[in-house]
């Protein structure tokens, strides 16, 4: 079960990237092709694990400090780790 918290963006100016959590492939996938259907062009960062995209955000949310900088985290709730 994919759980999807939507932001308008759409008015902003900051910079959007797309988090896809989830440990089954086929999801990520079907995720995927779900926001290229919807003519999102916004890069998608995938993660199988809730350990990696924690790691991954520790280590790169400091990375650019002079711009703003925000994910939409699709995450599945229902993952081991």
């Amino acid at each position: 079960h994919i759980h999807l918290r939507l932001l308008d963006v759409m008015n902003n100016h900051y910079e959007l990237s797309y988090i896809i959590v989830d440990d089954d492939e086929d999801d990520r996938l079907l995720m995927r092709l779900a926001l290229e259907k919807a003519n999102r062009p916004l890069p998608v960062l995938e993660f199988s694990d809730g350990q990696e995209v924690i790691d991954y955000l520790n280590n790169n949310a400091n990375a650019r400090p002079d711009e703003d900088m925000h994910w939409l985290v699709v995450l599945d709730v229902n993952m081991p780790r």
